[in-house]
């Protein structure tokens, strides 16, 4: 958590859908996930917001919908991107067949990000997990080769 001077009552919580957090600990992305009924107006402003008040280390944000995956980079001041842009389908059907054709609730889309992240961290299920090479290439998975996931990260602002 956030060291905050702000009076407890005077702070607002927000929660990260999933924190990704490197060898050391620190957080180095957040993943904003939309499901089914998400009409495209608002996550990167609501990602905006979750990394003004994050440490320093946050440096890449990603927003999940059924559609696509983007990733972000921060700079401690602005989000730029997305940096790239990748088919949800293609990067979660890895770890449940039927994705992309049957109805997705934002739990389980969580769920299955969730399994492709630890995945690229530590090669639970496959070799080269799906866009490896890509986030490779953003200087991604660089810094959370080893990390781990938290779901519902608390932030205080």
């Amino acid at each position: 958590m956030i060291a905050n001077p702000t009076p407890l009552s005077q702070r607002k919580i927000r929660r990260v859908d999933i924190a990704l957090l490197n060898t050391q600990e620190q957080i180095v992305a957040f993943v904003e996930v939309k499901g089914n009924n998400y009409n495209g107006v608002g996550a990167e402003l609501q990602l905006q917001l979750y990394l003004t008040a994050a440490p320093p280390s946050v440096s890449f944000a990603f927003i999940v919908t059924n559609s696509e995956i983007k990733l972000y980079k921060w700079d401690s001041e602005a989000l730029k991107g997305p940096v790239l842009i990748l088919p949800t389908t293609a990067a979660l059907k890895h770890y449940d067949p039927e994705f992309g054709q049957k109805v997705v609730f934002e739990d389980y889309l969580s769920t299955l990000t969730e399994a492709g992240l630890r995945d690229l961290a530590y090669h639970w299920k496959s070799e080269e997990p799906p866009f490896q090479k890509e986030l490779t290439t953003e200087g991604f998975t660089e810094i959370f080769t080893g990390g781990s996931t938290v779901r519902e990260f608390a932030l205080t602002a």
